[in-house]
């Protein structure tokens, strides 16, 4: 319940087309990833696909967190079947989008 604030937290700000294949690379696993591509760029779905595809970065209770407009946010549940989606949350136009590992 909650963060344990005595644990180990590791913050990795970085493009997620080097990040995830280096985190695989390194036997890394996470339990929260908070991704915030640019808007409108298309990267939705290729994150989503990377994830996928490298699936060994998450844990069974993995949290995906992404940050987009609210025109991205209407397909993001439509992309992938690795992921559900559980709830979003839109602040001043930009919505965040809480999912789960199915």
């Amino acid at each position: 319940n909650g963060l344990d604030p005595s644990a180990d937290l590791k913050i990795v700000c970085s493009d997620f087309r080097r990040a995830i294949p280096s985190l695989v690379r390194k036997g890394v696993e996470f339990d929260i990833i908070f991704a915030d591509p640019p808007f409108h760029e298309q990267y939705i779905k290729p994150l989503i696909e990377l994830l996928e595809q490298n699936s060994v970065v998450l844990n069974s209770r993995s949290l995906l967190i992404v940050e987009t407009s609210k025109r991205e946010s209407d397909s993001l549940a439509r992309t992938g079947t690795l992921f559900r989606l559980i709830d979003q949350r839109e602040y001043a136009g930009i919505v965040f989008s809480i999912m789960v590992k199915k």
